[in-house]
This record gives C-alpha cells, sequence and structure tokens, in this order.
C-alpha cells in the first residue's frame, strides 16, 4: 500500500525523537515510546498502512513517580516488517547513527529473507521425495550441498512435520538416538529408521 511521504516524514521524524534502532549481534528492531494516545494512534496507522506487523507493551511508573504517565512502546520485531519499515523511512531519518543502523536492519533482514527463502526451497524438496521406502542416500543426494539440511537430525525434524514420526520428547533421549542414526548406512530407509526409534525408545 502507497503511504503519502508526509506521513513517512512523520513516521521518521518520531523514530528520531521518540523512538529506538537498536542492532546487535543478536537483536535488532524498532521501538517508539510515548505517552500521548492520539500520538502513538497516528504512530499505528502509519504502521498499518504500510503492512508493517508490531506489538506493544505498557510501562507504568506510577508506584515510584506518582505523577508519571504510562508509556507505551510500539516495536517492529518480525524480519519482513523491519525490512517494510526501515526502507520506508530510510530517506526521511535525520540522525546519523539511527540512520547507519536503519540501513544495517536492510541489509542484515535482506541476508534473513535470503536465506529463509533458501531454506523453505530446500524443505519443499524434502517433502517432495519423502516416501517410507526413500533411503538416506536418496534424501542427501536430493538435498545436494544445501547447508540447511544435510544433516540427519533436521532431515528428521522435517519427516515429523510431515506426519513420518509422531513429536518427539525430551525424555526420549533424542540427541542420543540421532546420534546414533549417523552411524547408519546411506542405503536404510525411513521405514528402517522409523522401526529402529520405536525399538529404542521400548527399550
Amino acid at each position: 500500500m502507497k503511504v503519502d511521504k508526509s506521513d513517512l516524514a512523520w513516521l521518521a521524524c518520531a523514530i528520531d525523537s521518540e523512538g529506538t534502532v537498536a542492532i546487535t549481534s543478536n537483536y535488532a528492531g524498532f521501538t517508539v515510546s510515548n505517552t500521548s494516545e492520539e500520538y502513538l494512534q497516528k504512530v499505528r496507522s502509519i504502521l498499518t498502512e504500510l503492512g508493517v506487523q508490531f506489538i506493544e507493551h505498557s510501562q507504568d511508573y506510577s508506584n515510584y513517580y506518582p505523577n508519571s504517565k504510562i508509556v507505551t512502546n510500539i516495536q517492529v520485531l518480525r524480519t519482513s516488517s523491519k525490512l517494510i519499515l526501515a526502507k520506508a523511512i530510510l530517506p526521511f531519518l535525520v540522525i546519523p547513527e539511527k540512520k547507519k543502523n536503519t540501513q544495517l536492519i536492510i541489509e542484515r533482514c535482506e541476508g534473513r529473507l535470503k536465506v529463509r527463502e533458501q531454506r523453505t526451497k530446500v524443505y519443499n524438496e524434502v517433502l517432495a521425495c519423502m516416501n517410507p521406502t526413500a533411503t538416506m542416500k536418496e534424501l542427501t543426494t536430493k538435498l545436494g550441498n544445501c547447508k540447511y539440511y544435510t544433516d540427519i537430525y533436521t532431515i528428521l525434524l522435517t519427516l515429523q512435520k510431515r506426519k513420518f514420526v509422531e513429536k518427539v520428547k525430551k525424555e526420549d533421549k533424542w540427541n542420543h538416538f540421532v546420534w546414533e542414526w549417523k552411524k547408519l548406512k546411506d542405503n536404510i530407509t525411513v521405514e528402517e529408521i522409523f522401526e529402529r526409534r520405536k525399538n529404542d525408545l521400548e527399550n
């Protein structure tokens, strides 16, 4: 949805003045904080028009500061939403550090979405070749050199999603069981793997 440039400039100003653009090694996101419901509603409205998903949480400091108002924080944390927001406000940001962090968020989000796209593609390829008589060699050959699904553990999680195996519980000694599977020959079938799992859990 196309949003008026004046609204994007207003939102960028809100983030410059009343918000944060945070990026660390394991976190990245936008936050706008305010006590005015009218102000917050305008932020919500623009984000919604952009198609950006956000969450909210409030902080009440009245126990410590009797005259204080409730502060509401609007956060954008989803990768796709962060990318939309970052690209929309980047041209209008003024504070150099926030502009720099927004550019870094764009780069990180684009990288993660690319990885997600590749992962989804490979996952679909795995599902396409799933059947009880498929061998581990056939599965790994189908997967090629893709780094996301080359180990048995991840392949079996995919099998679980395809309902070939029930949900695995922690008490099933899952890590030890997977380690044993790593020793199996390439010609073992999916069906035989499940039988071994059943026997392992019963013993």
